[in-house]
């Protein structure tokens, strides 16, 4: 649910955000592409980069 809620969201507001900023549907739309472009990018390598190491650490400091 919270999965949907966060990409759904942005979504349905694109209209209000166009008009608050006073953008095109197309500035509004790369606005959102580029957020998501950078999560594609990034989140393969902050998972790779989190397998690395241990997690007992993260863990107990969760605790």
């Amino acid at each position: 649910m919270l999965d949907e809620l966060a990409t759904g969201f942005p979504v349905l507001a694109l209209p209000l955000i166009r008009d608050e900023l006073g953008l095109s549907y197309v500035q509004a739309g790369l606005l959102f592409t580029v957020g998501e472009l950078s999560s594609l990018v990034l989140e393969p390598l902050i998972s790779v980069l989190s397998d690395r190491r241990s997690k007992r650490l993260p863990v107990l400091a969760g605790t």
